[in-house]
Order: structure tokens, then C-alpha cells, then sequence
């Protein structure tokens, strides 16, 4: 039986693109996988066929970097015949240890821009790492024996550097969100989950809620996620700023499935992201994640949201830039409850007949195949 090794240290065990998707299609097609990623646990165990080997949380960027040739040398000691890499800053550590063994570099942002983006990195120095990392990434994408990225996007610089780039999209592994019930919702209730940054528009969608309030609608609105200091301090003042921290509710990194009954507890899908950056190349899967569980998406008017809903009529479309235009958006689903009903039953039949992980992992399973064999 060939041997995979996934391989992370800032991914927790339970992500859903490395184990809950990559990991679990690839043991339950045959290979012996394992994976690298953080986990409270002090030894290895084995969870749906494949072996966690935990690695201690490290909340600091800086710091965590600083391990990245101890995590390729627990790779290598496994002994793999494939090393799946899931994150930019072991790629370069991962070759030199894996010799001839094939390593394939799995992309799920476009990172020269996330660098910008990087509150650990000082504003001054963001542009000239980002130029450092563009020169010095394309020469450890000629050494990988393959690319995977999440999006057409995305796939546009790296297929610059090759022509064998395969789209996996990101999109989710249904199983637990059909395995969950539809609660009694209130009609009022907002949700946005995920990574807490500025770009992600969370400082408008905490102006809109303060008009809401003036304006005397019941809307409220939970902010679930990881965020730096820096902007959950700049957050917490936006919202007394705005007065409302009545409405609005803060709570920080959760676990994959309490997301899932977190989301499936709101009634409105808030994806607000910023037009820049990575954002313009970026299909987030929390569009996905709502749509599956029947939640109304509000979403932001740029071109990479239209690209993955391919004209479903799914929600609203906003600009994210204007706060009256998102307060309008909410109070519309609010006023309109059967025709928010609708764009979320819209929602549930585009994630549960195309967009979902079924259809995508054929294509990672084809390429490690046409790489190692089975």
C-alpha cells in the first residue's frame, strides 16, 4: 500500500480541506495517509483511516515558521512515496528532505497577495516580501512534481510556471451538513465565520448593524473565528463605536462541526469580503457552507462570488463598501422571509447537486494516481 503524507502546521487536524476532504478521500481510496497538523493529542492515533501525528498549537506566525524544518523531518522519518503540502512556508523544507520522492504543492490562496495583507509582517516590508516570495516561490514550484489550486483564479499565475495545474475546488464534503436539522429560525439572525481580518469587511457589516439598530430592526449578528490582536481590538471598538454590542456577539476559533450548528443557528449568510487582494481570486467556502445548510447568502458584488454561483439566484449581491447598502440587504431578508426562504432552498440544490466535494475529489485522486499509482 503507497504511502501519503499530508503535511501542515498551522492547519488543525480537523480542517476541512486537509482531513475532512484530501485525507479521508485519499484513505478511503486505497493509499496509507498520514497527517501532520496541529492537535491537542501528545501521540499519534488513527481517525477515518488515516493518522494524525499532532503538532503543538503555536499562535504566533513568526514563531510557528520557525519549525518548519522539524515538521519536514517528522515527514521524512514516515517514510512517504508522496508528500502533499498544504502550506507555502514548508514547501522549500519538504523538497529538500523528500529527494526523489514526488511533492505536490496544494494552493489555497494566492499567498503573494495574502502577504499584504499579514498583520505579523510590518506594512513596510509587506511589499518587498511579497516580491521576495513571488521570485523565490516560482523556483520551488519547478522542483514539485504537481499543483493543485482551489480556483480558476488562482490557477492563472501557476499555470504561468506549468501547464499540469489541477483545480480542486474547495468546496464542502456534505455529509455532515445533510446529517444536520433545520432549526425553527427567527429571520433576524446573522452569521459570519471564518477568518476575522479587514478585508473580510467585517468593520462595514459592524457599521450596517449600527443602522439597523437606529433604524429599529430586530437584526443581530454573531462573529465566530481566529483573528489577530490587532484587528479583534480594532473590531471591539468599531462595535462600541457603533453602539452595539447588544446586537453583535464575538467569539473566537471554534471546531469544524460546532461551525456547522453554528451556522445552521443563524438565518443569514454574511460573506462581505473587500475587492482586493486575494479576495478578487478567492471562491470562499463559506458561501458554500451556509448554501448547503439553506441559509440567504448577502454576498459581495466582485467577480469571483458571481464566477462560483454561475447565476443562481442564491441572495442578495452587495457592494461591501457601502454600509447602507448591506443594512438594506439584511432588512430586505428580514421584511421578505418566504423569499428569503427561497434563495436559501436556491442555495441548498446548487451546493447538493454541483458544488460539493463528491465532485472534486476525482480530480485529486486522478492526479496522486497518474503520480504513484495505487
Amino acid at each position: 500500500m503507497k504511502r501519503i503524507v499530508e503535511v501542515c502546521s498551522a492547519h488543525p487536524s480537523d480542517d476541512g480541506r486537509v482531513n475532512q476532504r484530501s485525507s479521508k478521500a485519499l484513505a478511503d481510496s486505497g493509499y496509507e495517509v498520514h497527517l501532520i497538523a496541529t492537535d491537542p493529542a501528545t501521540e499519534p492515533y488513527v481517525q477515518n483511516g488515516v493518522t494524525i501525528h499532532p503538532l503543538p498549537h503555536i499562535p504566533s506566525s513568526r514563531e510557528r515558521i520557525k519549525r518548519r524544518a522539524e515538521v519536514a523531518r517528522l515527514a521524512r522519518s514516515l517514510q512517504p512515496d508522496f508528500y502533499h503540502v498544504h502550506e507555502p512556508e514548508l514547501l522549500a523544507d519538504v523538497l529538500k528532505v523528500a529527494k526523489s520522492v514526488p511533492v505536490i504543492f496544494d494552493v489555497h490562496e494566492l499567498y503573494v497577495d495574502v502577504l499584504l495583507d499579514r498583520d505579523w509582517l510590518p506594512k513596510p516590508a509587506r511589499p518587498f516580501v511579497r516580491a521576495l516570495w513571488d521570485r523565490y516561490e516560482r523556483t520551488l514550484i519547478s522542483k514539485c512534481a504537481g499543483v493543485i489550486v482551489v480556483t480558476e483564479g488562482v490557477a492563472a499565475r501557476y499555470r504561468a510556471m506549468r501547464d499540469d495545474v489541477v483545480i480542486v475546488a474547495n468546496f464542502p464534503d456534505l455529509t455532515d451538513h445533510l446529517a444536520t436539522p433545520q432549526p425553527e429560525r427567527d429571520g433576524c439572525h446573522c452569521i459570519f465565520s471564518g477568518t476575522l481580518s479587514e478585508n473580510r469587511g467585517l468593520l462595514e457589516l459592524v457599521a450596517a448593524m449600527g443602522i439597523l439598530k437606529k433604524m429599529g430592526s430586530p437584526a443581530t449578528l454573531r462573529i465566530a473565528g481566529k483573528g489577530s490582536e490587532g484587528f479583534l481590538a480594532k473590531l471591539e471598538s468599531k462595535i462600541a463605536e457603533n453602539d452595539v454590542c447588544d446586537r453583535i456577539q464575538v467569539t473566537g476559533p471554534y471546531a469544524r462541526l460546532d461551525g456547522i450548528q453554528m451556522s445552521n443557528a443563524a438565518s443569514i449568510g454574511m460573506v462581505p469580503h473587500l475587492p482586493y487582494g486575494n479576495n478578487m481570486v478567492a471562491w470562499p467556502v463559506k458561501m458554500l457552507d451556509y448554501m448547503a445548510l439553506g441559509l440567504p447568502l448577502i454576498y459581495s458584488d466582485i467577480a469571483p462570488h458571481q464566477e462560483l454561483l454561475m447565476g443562481a439566484d442564491v441572495g442578495i449581491a452587495v457592494d461591501p463598501t457601502r454600509t447602507e447598502c448591506i443594512a438594506e440587504a439584511i432588512q430586505t431578508m428580514i421584511d421578505h422571509p418566504e423569499k428569503a426562504l427561497q434563495w436559501g432552498n436556491n442555495g441548498r440544490t446548487l451546493t447538493h447537486t454541483k458544488l460539493n466535494w463528491d465532485v472534486e475529489k476525482r480530480k485529486l485522486i486522478d492526479l496522486v494516481q497518474r503520480l504513484i499509482g495505487r
